[in-house]
């Protein structure tokens, strides 16, 4: 971790609605708890309710004053996730975090469960298109807003048994970066935004 002088300038997001899929485990679990240390109220998302309840009940142990959502769903549900931003409210999500994920076989190409590509394919891909035509719409209408895109090295580097799991996530990166360009030129009329990409992660 940097101790010294910031790259960028610090944002205070204390009290920020913050929506994390697939909270459950590994990087979501990891940022439902970075963002509930900086004192964002939480929305969180995955499909095993009982993991999503004990996370809750240790965030808000920890964080006094900290609230946590927990909404047990698969985001490849796309007419759950459409109705998603007028379930929470009053809630309005300023940062949406796609994290939600996974990678299934290693089967060489010839080889490819398509049952397996499709799930991935929903997951990784489509999943995050909805997300992110759900929440969009009313960051922009209150112009404020931060989409974070979680991905991973196989979105740059093919590797053998990960035809798929490489696809997907390859589309994944370009989507993100597509949507970054496309808000930074859309927002940049109304005040001055900027994108930034680094490490497969994109912020706007």
């Amino acid at each position: 971790m940097c101790t010294g002088r910031h790259l960028y300038a610090q944002a205070d997001i204390a009290d920020d609605v913050v929506l994390v899929t697939g909270a459950t485990s590994g990087i979501g679990e990891a940022c439902a708890w970075r963002f509930a240390e900086a004192g964002c109220k939480l929305v969180l998302t995955g499909r095993r309710a009982a993991r999503l309840d004990s996370l809750k009940a240790s965030i808000e142990a920890k964080y006094e004053g900290v609230s946590v959502t927990c909404v047990t769903m698969d985001v490849t549900d796309l007419e759950r996730v459409a109705a998603l931003p007028g379930a929470l409210l009053p809630l309005e999500v300023d940062i949406l975090v796609n994290n939600a994920g996974l990678a299934l076989g290693v089967a060489p190409a010839e080889a490819n469960s398509m049952a397996h590509m499709q799930q991935m394919m929903a997951t990784n891909v489509t999943a995050l298109i909805a997300m992110s035509a759900a929440f969009l719409p009313g960051m922009k209408a209150r112009g404020k807003g931060h989409l974070i895109n979680i991905g991973s090295i196989a979105g740059h580097e093919a590797y053998a048994g990960a035809a798929a799991l490489t696809l997907a996530l390859t589309l994944a990166l370009t989507l993100a970066l597509t949507l970054a360009l496309t808000l930074a030129l859309t927002l940049s009329l109304v005040r001055a935004w900027t994108w930034h990409y680094h490490n497969r992660v994109v912020v706007w």
